[in-house]
């Protein structure tokens, strides 16, 4: 390179010097360039050479781009004013010195590779953007554009035309981060919308928030609202080990941070303050910011991001931040009035459910009990002597009206353990065309006024099921069938395979169920409000019982209901593949 050098100088000693003031020589190869063709147009006079050339200078000099020219080995032969300015040296400083001079230092070695290359080929550089360092350690971004120079097509030397973009790059740069600013926020603002809980929107809010800022530490507390103490819900970065040797330290820093900010924006500090070593990277200096999330009247967490820099965040990601903390604030507080609002809305509830149960097993209580009270009162009277089929037909209704006691009170154990998830159920392997069969059977004297019509395959329909809880799941279906269908009329069971389940269906002809009670009747008390439905009584416990039942099992069940033409009870069992003999 020190030859190519010392070779150029004296090539360019050679070169006679532009005759103008505050100029130099251009290169001879500037100078060539000029030169016409011995068959071409005559020759300019030498006064009109020298007016081109006292143009060309003037061009040169007052040009605003930086311009630049190399020969082949990438040595300076001339650079204009403009040139000296953006780069922030002399004439003298560049003359006879490498290209490199005027290049990142990252771009020293590619670019004397690429200079021979361009030189013997008729590759013409791309443009370059680059941020360039001056010698007072300033920094600019330009763009530079390439062109040769030829004689007698060869090329003699490159000239680079470099623009100062500096101000362009700023813009972008300031768009660029009021975009993503912008997106930081956007991002915040959806995951208050679709988190599900305080927690989740938390652990989102972190990683935005470090996102933001190009930091990879940080946690969140939320101060408890019966403690108020922070508690951390979420962290990123943090040496595991070293955050649960310094738990209870941590809480008191996270504590610490949160009194301060009751009465500032924003805090800045180091954690090592209060002897806190948190990061992978304990041997680096670390820093801190603290956010405050909080309403205008209420402090309700902190967001803390920990860094190696001592200046963590610039005034505009601070400004940010804060609206960040200001968005969570509200956010937390409307999901804890919500939370409040539907702890109210869930014990006025219970309360109706409590009232509700109250009334109706009182009433389905009373009846049963007064019957009961009134055959044994009959049966004890001194004045009355009954035959022995009067006494049995006495013992015969008690007995029933007993069932109907046991049915109630059955049912409310089981709805108490179904919440509890307590139910237990004795399952094995049975065909339940079978006992779909037998429960029909059993069940023929309530049926006296209806037709029953089956419609189920020849081949077993296994499932492994408790017997005794479909038993009582088809009882409750059947019986309902009976009840809303006072008129009589036909009740059609059937029974079929459906992808890879066991499907049941109970349909009658009764009054129907209104749409908007469809999904309600397997809630827990509750009934349709008709005169057939006073008439006939009821707890409200019946479907609800069923609906756990069936989903203990593994199934679903729902209704389909035409008002005025009957109603459709179906539900799902899933399909075992069980040998007949197992089963029978």
């Amino acid at each position: 390179m020190k030859k190519s050098i010392e070779k150029a100088r004296k090539e360019k000693n050679k070169i006679p010097r532009l005759h103008h003031p505050a100029k130099a020589s251009l290169t001879g190869a500037t100078k060539h360039a000029k030169r016409t063709p011995r068959n071409g147009p005559p020759k300019k006079t030498d006064s009109q050479v020298a007016e081109t050339e006292k143009r060309f200078s003037q061009v040169w000099d007052t040009a605003s781009d930086a311009l630049l020219l190399t020969d082949p080995n990438g040595i300076v032969l001339e650079v204009n004013p403009a040139f000296c300015q953006l780069y922030g040296r002399s004439r003298d400083q560049l003359l006879g010195k490498p290209v490199t001079i005027a290049l990142p230092k990252q771009m020293h070695s590619q670019a004397i590779a690429d200079y021979k290359t361009f030189f013997h080929s008729e590759i013409v550089p791309a443009p370059l953007e680059a941020w360039i360092r001056r010698d007072d350690g300033t920094e600019c971004f330009v763009e530079s554009r390439f062109d040769f120079i030829t004689e007698k097509n060869q090329r003699t030397a490159l000239l680079s035309i470099t623009r100062d973009l500096t101000a362009r790059k700023q813009s972008e740069e300031q768009l660029k981060n009021q975009l993503r600013g912008l997106a930081s926020l956007n991002s915040i603002a959806n995951a208050i919308v679709h988190s599900a809980s305080v927690e989740q929107l938390l652990e989102a809010s972190l990683d935005i928030a470090l996102d933001l800022t190009d930091l990879a530490t940080g946690s969140v507390h939320l101060i408890g609202e019966e403690d108020n103490v922070p508690h951390m819900i979420a962290q990123r970065g943090f040496s595991p080990v070293k955050l649960k040797q310094a738990t209870e330290m941590h809480t008191a820093w996270a504590s610490q941070a949160a009194v301060r900010l009751l009465s500032e924006s924003i805090i800045e500090g180091i954690p090592g303050e209060v002897g806190l070593v948190l990061t992978t990277e304990p041997q680096k200096q670390q820093a801190y910011v603290a956010i405050p999330i909080r309403t205008k009247t209420k402090l309700s967490g902190t967001l803390i991001l920990v860094g190696t820099s001592l200046h963590l965040v610039n005034e505009t990601d601070k400004a940010r931040l804060t609206t960040i903390g200001y968005q969570l604030g509200v956010a937390i507080e409307n999901f804890r009035l919500v939370e409040k609002t539907a702890e109210v809305k869930a014990l006025r509830e219970l309360d109706r459910l409590r009232s509700e149960l109250i009334a109706n097993v009182s009433h389905e209580l009373r009846t049963p009990l007064g019957l009961i009270k009134v055959f044994c009162t009959t049966l004890m009277a001194k004045d009355v002597a009954f035959d022995r089929s009067a006494r049995f037909e006495f013992l015969n209704d008690i007995d029933r009206e007993t069932d109907k006691l046991e049915k109630i009170v059955s049912n409310l154990l089981d709805l108490s353990q179904l919440q509890n998830n307590r139910l237990r159920l004795d399952k094995r392997a049975l065909d339940l065309g079978e006992l779909i069969t037998t429960v029909i059977d059993e069940m023929k004297f309530n049926l006296i006024q209806h037709k029953v019509v089956y419609e189920m395959p020849v081949e077993p329909l296994s499932v492994m099921a408790d017997p005794q809880r479909l038993e009582q799941v088809l009882r409750n279906l059947i019986g309902n069938a009976v009840k809303y269908s006072p008129d009589g009329g036909t009740i059609k069971i059937q029974c079929r395979k459906e992808n890879q389940q066991i499907l049941v269906g109970v349909q009658d002809q009764g009054i129907g169920i209104p749409v908007d009670d469809l999904e309600r009747i397997f809630e827990r008390f509750y009934r349709v409000g008709n005169e057939t439905t006073r008439r006939v009584g009821g707890v409200g416990l019946g479907l609800s019982v069923s609906r756990g039942i069936v989903e203990e099992h593994g199934g679903k069940i729902w209704a389909e209901s035409s008002l005025g033409k009957g109603s459709t009870f179906y539900f799902t069992l899933p399909q075992v593949n069980t040998p007949r003999s197992s089963v029978e």
